[in-house]
């Protein structure tokens, strides 16, 4: 499993984040955070933080974009070749349940993964990637 972290709460920070607005990504089996850019704006998806991922795998890759989640609208997974895998929109009342999306890859494959800010204000969202 791979997961990102975003401006954790203050009072209670996890392990690896040591000030506010710091960002964690941990490598999972199969998956592996390549890069990582805030407040990017790439043409059709602006204002997102970037991630680049590459599947370590052949299987079933599943994106979740936890229920814990706010000041984000949602998730495109962009493939290597431009198109886009999938999308994912942010559950409308927060704190409620995870919402996600599945495809298919290929091990060694990487992909684009934007997590689409609402605005520049803080946020906290957990994306998890795992590829079975």
């Amino acid at each position: 499993m791979a997961e990102t972290t975003f401006n954790r709460e203050l009072g209670a920070a996890p392990a690896g984040i040591t000030r506010f607005g710091q960002i964690r990504t941990n490598d999972g089996l199969n998956v592996t955070v390549d890069s990582y850019r805030a407040f990017a704006g790439d043409g059709k998806y602006p204002l997102s933080d970037v991630y680049t991922v590459t599947y370590g795998s052949t299987g079933t890759a599943t994106f979740l974009l936890d229920a814990e989640a706010f000041g984000v609208s949602g998730i495109t997974v962009v493939g290597s070749d431009g198109v886009e895998d999938g999308t994912a929109k942010a559950p409308k009342m927060t704190r409620r349940q995870s919402s996600g999306v599945a495809f298919s890859v290929t091990s060694g494959d990487t992909a684009t993964v934007y997590v689409h800010r609402t605005d520049r204000s803080a946020s906290e969202y957990r994306v998890t990637i795992l590829v079975a």
